[in-house]
């Protein structure tokens, strides 16, 4: 049983907001659509560091270990901010890769997107 929690949030602070689009979805969710999205990072621990912390948050931003060549919060910000997200078989993809090239989004493609798809994708990044 872990005996020390910490956490942290990202978004909160000044929001990152994206659309996605569920295309196989039957509800509205098959059409692009926003939301604003926080994520919260919990930590636990036996033992507290030296400093009495269960992690050095502080560390993420300066983090030497990279996603994708950036720090975690550099790339939830540029997964994640004013983008739209869309799944790699999206019937439409030539499309939405049309609109980023002319400048209309800024077009983040996954292997699939929903909310337990992408929650998976971000930990495996």
């Amino acid at each position: 049983m872990v005996k020390y929690y910490s956490s942290k949030k990202y978004g909160h602070e000044r929001g990152l907001s994206a659309a996605f689009r569920q295309w196989k979805a039957d509800s509205h969710c098959k059409y692009n659509h926003g939301y604003s999205l926080e994520f919260e990072f919990k930590f636990g621990a036996n033992e507290l560091d030296e400093r009495n912390w269960v992690f050095d948050f502080g560390g993420m931003k300066r983090s030497v270990n990279k996603v994708q060549g950036m720090a975690p919060k550099d790339y939830f910000s540029w997964l994640l901010d004013h983008t739209t997200v869309i799944s790699e078989d999206d019937p439409y993809l030539e499309h939405f890769k049309k609109m980023d090239e002319d400048g209309i989004i800024r077009l983040r493609i996954l292997p699939a997107v929903g909310c337990e798809r992408f929650a998976q994708h971000l930990l495996l990044v």
